[in-house]
């Protein structure tokens, strides 16, 4: 989280930050030798009396234990909501608020398996249930489970359970 405020003409340090930036400007021009470090050079100096002047700060980029753990319930509540619709580790990262390469961290982290595992994992584990206690076509549990295709569905289920679908029901 970034929050900063304007620097105004009549701030002490006003003209600290307007000889920072033209001195950037001026090395852009000029182009001399090792012109380029100059520059980071007097971008450090501009940020650090940004700093310095408490004209900006820095907050939470570490999450705590509790924060991660709440972020990853709210991943499971959205993949248990949203489980038989299409679902991309994007989508599920967006609505908890990360960028989905920090989002698979955290997500690892907790609960030892990736996320698309886990969607895997839940669905699943719903099929499995309701071949044993419904009537439904295998086709139709497939796609109720979120698989949009039966020979990836049954694929992923003998992986699992040992067994297809089917086998699987006849031995309920």
């Amino acid at each position: 989280k970034i929050s900063s405020t304007i620097i105004k003409k009549d701030d002490v340090d006003y003209d600290d930050f307007k000889d920072a930036l033209l001195n950037i400007d001026r090395c852009i021009q000029e182009k001399d030798i090792a012109y380029q470090i100059e520059i980071k050079m007097y971008f450090y100096k501009f940020f650090a009396q940004l700093y310095k002047n408490n004209y900006l700060t820095i907050t939470g980029f570490k999450h705590t234990d509790n924060d991660t753990e709440e972020i990853v319930k709210k991943a499971i509540n959205y993949i248990q909501s949203n489980f038989n619709k299409p679902l991309s580790v994007q989508e599920i990262a967006n609505a908890v608020g990360l960028s989905s390469s920090y989002f698979m961290n955290v997500f690892k982290q907790h609960t030892k398996m990736t996320c698309i595992k886990y969607i895997n994992s839940f669905r699943l584990n719903l099929a499995e249930t309701m071949l044993k206690e419904t009537d439904e076509s295998v086709l139709q549990i497939c796609h109720e489970c979120g698989f949009n295709n039966l020979s990836l569905f049954n694929r992923e289920f003998k992986k699992t359970y040992s067994n297809t679908p089917t086998q699987h029901r006849k031995n309920y």
